[in-house]
């Protein structure tokens, strides 16, 4: 094959369709995402102070961590070339890839 490794592994990945656009399923996770959240908050306020503000937080959790993920997959493009082994300083993973 020809080209760098970033070449190899961006190649793979099209292939792969790991690439392609799946509109239907972010037309489904978004609003249901949004309402999680907001189903968190109202839980939030009507159970008080109680021990069973542990079912908000674990709700919260799950949905903060939706919205994280999606926040980060914006990035992965920039981080291939780490992914695939190839030589990156330590402040370019720190500013492209940690964030």
């Amino acid at each position: 094959m020809h080209g760098s490794d970033y070449a190899v592994i961006s190649r793979r990945v099209k292939q792969a369709g790991l690439l392609d656009r799946r509109r239907g399923y972010y037309w489904a996770k978004i609003p249901l995402t949004l309402a999680g959240y907001v189903a968190g908050w109202v839980l939030f306020v009507v159970i008080g102070d109680s021990w069973y503000q542990a079912i908000t937080a674990v709700v919260l959790g799950v949905v903060f961590t939706q919205v994280a993920f999606s926040a980060t997959t914006r990035d992965i493009g920039r981080c291939l070339p780490a992914a695939a082994g190839t030589t990156c300083s330590a402040w370019w993973w720190a500013t492209c890839c940690s964030a």
